[in-house]
């Protein structure tokens, strides 16, 4: 399982370091499969239970500054995603490192076919929840209003409500 770990590792540096100038969709499919796949090779080699939410919940910022768009209204939902992505993921890492341990993952997680299930479905949730935001940074921008409009506003409003009621309930 070592050698499996080693070799996933060079493996995602390298998809997520030839994506300049590919289509959105491929672009975030690339980055979150390198993520998921570092985080197998880690799971794989060392058998933590640590990283499952700083790398599956932290994928979604790089995923979204990376696919970020050329407009404000697709470098705000970056944002948005970005910051919502970062937030969640430091503090379940921060729960992480007091429990030490994932007690509803010890099963799945205890065999290599298990922790590669696991990634998989990480990968497979993650890449398709983002697509909202993804197939939206990848729409040219011409022939839009300008950003700022009631719709914007309202987003924008929304995402500070939902922000703050998670806030809450952490």
């Amino acid at each position: 399982t070592a050698a499996k770990a080693a070799a996933a590792a060079p493996a995602a540096a390298g998809a997520a370091a030839s994506l300049a100038g590919k289509p959105t969709l491929l672009k975030s499919a690339a980055i979150f499969g390198s993520a998921n796949a570092l985080g197998f090779g880690i799971s794989a080699a060392t058998g933590s239970h640590l990283h499952l939410d700083l790398i599956g919940t932290g994928v979604f910022a790089v995923a979204a500054v990376a696919t970020a768009g050329a407009d404000a209204r697709q470098r705000c939902s970056a944002g948005a995603v970005a910051l919502w992505a970062v937030k969640l993921s430091s503090f379940l890492f921060y729960r992480a490192l007091q429990t030490q341990h994932d007690g509803r993952l010890t099963e799945i997680l205890s065999t290599t076919s298990g922790a590669a299930g696991f990634w998989f479905i990480s990968f497979a949730w993650g890449w398709v929840v983002s697509l909202p935001h993804t197939i939206a940074a990848g729409v040219p921008a011409a022939g839009r209003p300008r950003f700022g409009g009631p719709f914007d506003v309202l987003g924008l409003g929304l995402f500070a409500a939902g922000g703050l009621n998670q806030t809450g309930g952490e």
